[in-house]
């Protein structure tokens, strides 16, 4: 039975041998750009105007620096944008995950400032390091230590005051009470002379008048 399972797991154990990885093939050549009569050419002016050729590969040098330059421009054209991205995101997940351990981070962020600099000095430097570059770990740690320390509660904000009262009604418009008095009067007058009943308002102290002297 062993002798049965030694080649399986001879077999096995080899086949879970990573073959080696095979070698990076080699960059391909950069194809020539000059010709066998182009490269004589160049030959010929080096060998017979060797001031001209070293002007030459001097303003060669120069249009190949503004080539690059401006490729290089054109590209951050495309990667800035790409690059603000990224940095926007991981900040935002780099805050994120502070607010998610530390919701009032707003309110204790002050005070953790102040308590940095009450620290030692050495303690100090290491909490502005994680002020300055920390990781957002590093970060909810400090917070949280800070919390642990000065028994940290977030300030209860003041009760709101009352609504002011409305303002009093202002008193409706109508005739004095002399006025009444005397409407009332008349009233009573054109009822003893056996008058109809007025259909005017009984305030309507004009009206009354009026009445009460075309029944006289």
């Amino acid at each position: 039975m062993a002798a049965q399972m030694a080649p399986a797991t001879a077999e096995a154990a080899h086949a879970a041998v990573a073959a080696p990885t095979p070698p990076a093939p080699e960059p391909a050549a950069p194809a020539d750009i000059y010709s066998p009569a182009e490269r004589e050419e160049l030959t010929a002016l080096r060998d017979e105007w060797p001031d001209a050729a070293r002007m030459f590969e001097l303003l060669a040098r120069q249009v190949q620096v503004d080539t690059l330059n401006y490729a290089f421009s054109e590209l951050g054209k495309v990667i800035s944008p790409i690059q603000a991205t990224v940095q926007q995101y991981t900040t935002d997940d780099h805050m994120g995950a502070i607010y998610e351990a530390h919701a009032d981070y707003d309110a204790v962020y002050q005070p953790v400032m102040d308590w940095i600099e009450k620290q030692p000095s050495f303690l100090k430097a290491a909490y502005r390091g994680v002020v300055k570059e920390g990781t957002a770990e590093d970060v909810i740690t400090m917070i949280q230590r800070f919390k642990d320390e000065v028994k940290w509660a977030p300030p209860v904000a003041p009760a709101q005051a009352a609504a002011p009262a409305a303002p009093a009604a202002p008193p409706e418009a109508g005739l004095s009470e002399a006025a009444k008095k005397a409407a009332k009067a008349l009233g009573a007058v054109g009822a003893k002379r056996g008058a109809p009943p007025s259909a005017q308002d009984p305030n309507d102290f004009d009206a009354a008048w009026e009445e009460a002297v075309s029944r006289k």
